[in-house]
C-alpha cells in the first residue's frame, strides 16, 4: 500500500511538472506599452523583474523578446495589478522585465522567484508581501504604516527611510534587511530559520517561535516572548 501511495504522489508530481511549458525566448528584445485601468497595488506573479517608479502618470512597459510579451499579461481588477505569464507557462530561456509607473502605492506583491525594485516609494500605508525566492529592494520608504510579510527563501531590502509603524511577519527561510529603515514602534513575528534586521526608536515587540533571529538597531522598549531557538539580539 505505501509503495502504490508512493507510485501515484510521484505521478502526479511528474504530470504536474509536464502540464508547464517551457518558453524560450526568440529574436530580439522589444518595448511594448500596456494600456491598463487605474492601479495602486501590484500583484507580480512570473520570473522576471519589475522596476518600480513612483511618478505623476501612470505607465506599464513590458521589455522582452516578443514570443515572450505575446504570453504575459497585465491585467486590473479591483485596483491591482497582476502580472504574471499565462497559465501553464514558465520561462526557459531569455529576460523578461516589466517597467511599471504609478502616483500611489498601497501594495507590493511578488510570488515566485522574480525581484521588484523601486529607488523610492512614499505612502501613508504600505503592504509588502514577497512569497517564494525572489528578491524586494526598496531604496527609500517613507510611510505612516509598513507591514511586511516574507514567506519562503527570497529576501527583502529597505535600504532608507522612516514610518511610524512597522509589523512584520518572517515565516520562511528568507531575511528581512531594514537597519536603516527607521520604525517608531515595531512588532515582529518570526516562526522561520530566517532573519529579521530592524531600526526602532520607541518601542520593539519580538516574538520568536523559530530558529532565526531578530536583529535590532535604536534603543525602544522591548517586549519579547521567545519560545523557539532564535534570539533577540541588539547590534549597537
Amino acid at each position: 500500500m505505501n509503495k502504490l501511495i508512493t507510485l501515484l504522489i510521484a505521478g502526479i508530481f511528474a504530470l504536474s511538472l509536464n502540464s508547464c511549458k517551457k518558453i524560450i525566448g526568440q529574436g530580439p528584445i522589444v518595448t511594448e506599452e500596456r494600456n491598463v485601468a487605474a492601479f495602486t497595488m501590484i500583484e507580480a506573479e512570473f520570473p522576471g523583474d519589475v522596476v518600480l517608479v513612483q511618478g505623476t502618470g501612470q505607465m506599464v512597459k513590458a521589455q522582452a523578446q516578443e514570443n515572450i510579451i505575446n504570453d504575459l499579461y497585465t491585467t486590473v481588477n479591483n485596483g491591482i495589478l497582476t502580472i504574471k505569464l499565462k497559465n501553464g507557462l514558465r520561462l526557459s530561456t531569455g529576460s523578461l522585465k516589466v517597467y511599471v509607473t504609478i502616483p500611489v502605492i498601497e501594495r507590493i506583491s511578488l510570488m515566485g522567484s522574480g525581484n521588484v525594485t523601486a529607488d523610492q516609494v512614499i505612502s501613508p500605508d504600505l503592504d509588502i508581501k514577497l512569497t517564494g525566492s525572489g528578491n524586494m529592494e526598496i531604496g527609500n520608504l517613507e510611510s505612516g504604516n509598513v507591514y511586511s510579510e516574507l514567506t519562503g527563501s527570497g529576501n527583502i531590502k529597505i535600504a532608507a527611510g522612516a514610518a511610524s509603524y512597522l509589523k512584520v511577519r518572517l515565516t520562511g527561510s528568507g531575511d528581512l534587511k531594514a537597519q536603516n529603515f527607521s520604525a517608531v514602534d515595531a512588532v515582529v513575528t518570526l516562526t522561520g530559520s530566517g532573519s529579521a534586521t530592524i531600526r526602532a526608536s520607541n518601542t520593539l515587540n519580538a516574538v520568536i517561535s523559530g530558529s532565526g533571529n531578530i536583529n535590532y538597531y535604536g534603543n525602544p522598549v522591548v517586549t519579547q516572548n521567545v519560545t523557539g531557538s532564535g534570539r533577540l539580539k541588539k547590534k549597537d
